[in-house]
């Protein structure tokens, strides 16, 4: 009997001591889990209740600290953004990347946030290849004039050592230039981005006459009449849009139009026409309400 006793005993001061480490646990679970959000270190506070045994995540104000995670993740994400678009706006691209690689830091990879990086990646990557491809236009440009007044120095001083062996050095880095205007050029007719083929197919005929350019501008021309008609079509829904007062829409169409042909200077100026008619309409109505009140 009193060994019973004893073995009762023993059940109860485990069980006693048992509760006693859960509660303990489970406070310093939640002094754990406030401290992360806090530190705004949601992918840790996450991955830390993901990993906390069963006794002690399936206790309720555990379980609410879930959602507190998910909460306060949002908030931070919505501030993180709006951040970056303040940057953004002003081509800030430092402070962008600086925002991005701390915030990456401390969200899980399904969050919001890191899904805008990856089209912010693909955004920047295209405006530094559209920055190259200008760079590489002007000093072509710049090459062209230079060749083409070196053959005229050297022309009215034909023995002139020194200008021979600059006219050759001026003609060498035109031909690599062109070459890397023929490369560029090639990938744009690919992706069927016409433009881009424009600015760079026809400057390195000019600079360097080859086979391989030859048949690239070819390719260009063909492209640009497959293109002219649906390009033209689109330039006369816009014009038709404008002309019953669709300004909306005709707005949407000229932005179609300079996809395809980004130096169309005619419809540039069509899309600022469009865009101050709106302008004028929102100011005189926003007037006409204000003089009935």
């Amino acid at each position: 009997m009193k060994n019973k006793n004893y073995f009762l005993l023993i059940i109860l001061l485990l069980n006693l001591t048992g509760c006693a480490f859960l509660e303990t646990s489970e406070k310093r679970a939640n002094i754990n889990i406030n401290k992360l959000i806090k530190e705004n270190e949601f992918a840790a506070a996450i991955s830390y209740m993901d990993n906390l045994p069963d006794p002690i995540s399936n206790k309720k104000k555990i379980k609410k600290n879930r959602t507190r995670i998910i909460k306060s993740m949002h908030a931070y994400e919505e501030k993180t953004l709006a951040r970056i678009n303040s940057f953004v706006e002003k081509s800030n691209w430092k402070a962008v990347i600086d925002i991005f690689s701390v915030a990456l830091q401390k969200l899980p990879e399904e969050s919001v946030v890191f899904r805008e990086y990856k089209t912010f990646k693909e955004t920047r990557n295209r405006h530094i290849y559209e920055l190259e491809i200008q760079a590489l236009v002007v000093r072509g440009n710049s090459l062209e004039k230079i060749v083409e007044l070196s053959h005229s120095i050297l022309e009215s001083d034909p023995y002139n050592s020194s200008k021979k062996r600059k006219l050759y050095l001026s003609t060498s880095e035109a031909k690599n230039i062109a070459e890397e205007l023929l490369e560029h050029g090639i990938k744009a007719i690919e992706n069927n981005e016409i433009s881009i083929a424009k600015r760079t197919l026809p400057l390195a005929l000019r600079l360097y006459k080859s086979k391989e350019i030859e048949i690239a501008n070819k390719q260009l021309e063909k492209l640009s009449k497959s293109m002219s008609e649906p390009l033209q079509d689109l330039i006369n829904k816009g014009a038709e849009l404008y002309g019953q007062e669709h300004y909306e829409e005709a707005i949407i169409i000229w932005q179609q139009v300079l996809l395809l042909d980004p130096e169309n200077n005619d419809i540039k100026s069509n899309l600022e026409r469009t865009q101050r008619v709106i302008e004028n309409l929102k100011r005189l109505k926003k007037s006409n309400k204000e003089s009935k009140k």
